[in-house]
């Protein structure tokens, strides 16, 4: 899988590393509806020492238990879950305080993709098309940067921004700076729920038009 990438580790089962001490494995929840790429993915993670897969959904209402319950580091969805869609489920994480570092994957990434997931809370894109080594990649690179974005260039922002009414713009700017809804909710002088729905409204806006022509 090609990456776009920039959790905590949790006290659980260690992993021996090569001079015979221990680390701590990241604890991985998957969500997808096809049992298939469940299977898939979960042999692909259970190849690694490091990596544990501690729990897998074929739902959103499964995810949320699974969360409560096992606690990962870091979550792997798909962005094209049916439904709300990944990026409305990273956006719903992001708002809890003990949030697990996210990975999106996609069936492509474009400019488009990678603005919307930075503004989603996700750490990482990854494409379903680049080999399964991009995925581990991604999983690893969130973990160690939990409050991380994928890399987002001055001409990405400018394209998107120049899609957005003016009002929407500084919430965009701060929002791919790192800054959480509560700091740009505290800085625009709005209410957090207001920014995240500002911020749900741009990354559809950004979806539906794209960012990169």
């Amino acid at each position: 899988m090609s990456v776009a990438a920039a959790a905590r580790p949790w006290p659980g089962v260690a992993a021996p590393r090569g001079d015979g001490g221990m680390r701590r494995l990241i604890r991985i929840v998957l969500l997808d509806d096809h049992s298939a790429v469940r299977a898939g993915i979960g042999a692909i993670v259970a190849s690694e020492q490091d990596l544990e897969l501690v729990g897998a959904a074929g739902s959103e209402r499964e995810l949320w238990s699974l969360l409560r319950q096992a606690r990962p580091d870091v979550v792997v969805l798909d962005m094209h879950h049916p439904g709300r869609g990944g990026l409305s489920i990273s956006l719903q994480i992001m708002r809890r305080p003990d949030a697990p570092a996210v990975v999106l994957y996609s069936a492509g990434i474009d400019d488009a993709t990678v603005v919307a997931a930075a503004l989603a809370g996700a750490g990482a894109v990854v494409s379903r098309s680049s080999p399964a080594g991009s995925l581990l990649e991604a999983i690893r690179t969130v973990a160690r940067a939990p409050h991380a974005l994928p890399p987002v260039s001055l001409r990405m922002r400018a394209a998107a921004a120049a899609r957005l009414d003016p009002a929407d713009r500084p919430i965009l700017v701060m929002r791919l700076a790192g800054y959480p809804p509560a700091e740009i909710s505290e800085t625009l002088r709005l209410p957090v729920h207001a920014v995240r729905d500002r911020l749900a409204a741009i990354i559809a806006r950004i979806e539906r038009t794209g960012t990169a022509h």
